[in-house]
């Protein structure tokens, strides 16, 4: 995807992804000392052990930071929440 930035972002769709996730993020983020994941709850209860395995050891990763779904949730307070997280 490429933005009016000039950061490239990459985005990957394949089966099974989630099972090597650990070596995506690596490759597409070298050297990171953490991971930082953002979701839903109701994501994170479906898919949240499988991103957990699949990131396995490539960087320390914290706790993830659960968000709200729906527009309610786009608050101060939540953007504040992910922040602080992220800059932890």
């Amino acid at each position: 995807v490429h933005t009016r930035s000039s950061l490239v972002s990459r985005i990957l769709i394949a089966p099974g992804l989630l099972a090597t996730l650990g070596q995506a993020v690596a490759e597409a983020c070298p050297g990171a000392s953490r991971i930082v994941v953002v979701s839903s709850p109701r994501v994170w209860s479906m898919h949240g052990a499988a991103i957990s395995d699949g990131l396995g050891s490539v960087a320390s990763a914290e706790p993830p930071v659960l968000v709200n779904d729906g527009e309610k949730a786009k608050t101060m307070a939540t953007l504040g929440k992910v922040h602080d997280a992220l800059v932890a």
